[in-house]
């Protein structure tokens, strides 16, 4: 189970949570940015049915994928001010949107995300 957590290779992208209103644009502004490697498991989809519900409006199940990591990865909170984090893989942004945290036991334990397109995404808002 392991090696198969290990079997891509991305880039997570984390904003370290300072960011500001610019009141000109009426936008939030996301403040900095670290970039890591990330070793992880990329499914090409997730599967359907209740998933799918969860899903924003307009985004279609091939804009979705799901990676299995032992990194813990960040969806946003607007409560906390949390930014969700951005994984690139294969020149293509996602943003995390769903975290399950497995705790099987040292060795199994793991992340599961839930993650969307990032193009699809700024589309649809």
């Amino acid at each position: 189970m392991m090696k198969l957590l290990r079997k891509h290779q991305a880039t997570l992208i984390r904003f370290d949570g300072d960011g500001y209103w610019d009141e000109a644009t009426e936008d939030w502004v996301k403040g900095g940015t670290t970039s890591s490697p990330l070793v992880c498991n990329v499914q090409p989809q997730f599967s359907q049915g209740i998933e799918q519900k969860k899903l924003p409006e307009g985004i279609r199940q091939k804009d979705v994928r799901e990676i299995r990591t032992t990194t813990e990865l960040l969806e946003s909170s607007e409560k906390d001010g949390i930014n969700a984090d951005v994984i690139t893989f294969q020149g293509i942004d996602y943003e995390v949107f769903e975290v399950r945290e497995w705790l099987a036991g040292c060795k199994l334990s793991h992340y599961e995300a839930t993650v969307i397109r990032k193009d699809k995404l700024d589309a649809i808002s």
